[in-house]
């Protein structure tokens, strides 16, 4: 008795049904793990960000002069007492730091 195409193919259309539903599976739980390490990313972004307002905040409300040098000994940061006595402006400050 021959078998028909159909019945043929059957076991193949099966095959590469469960292959893409394992593949499917292992996408999804890999798009699970990058959306964990992309949340805690996120958590680690916000707590920096926090951290350089505060460091912010206190460095402008300190009456103490203070300038903060890269490896390069350029400019990242100073506090406002500082400009006043180095006469330091924002602006020498940007070019310093985008000029790297």
């Amino acid at each position: 008795m021959l078998e028909s195409s159909e019945d043929l193919h059957t076991p193949v259309v099966i095959a590469s049904n469960e292959e893409l539903q394992s593949t499917n599976e292992e996408l999804h739980s890999v798009n699970e793990e990058l959306y964990t390490v992309n949340a805690e990313y996120q958590r680690r972004v916000d707590e920096l960000a926090q951290a350089n307002d505060d460091m912010d905040n206190l460095l402008a409300s300190t009456r103490v002069g203070v300038i903060f040098l890269d490896t390069d000994l350029c400019i990242r940061r100073f506090t406002p007492e500082i400009s006043r006595l180095f006469h330091l402006m924002s602006q020498s400050y940007l070019d310093t730091a985008s000029a790297r």
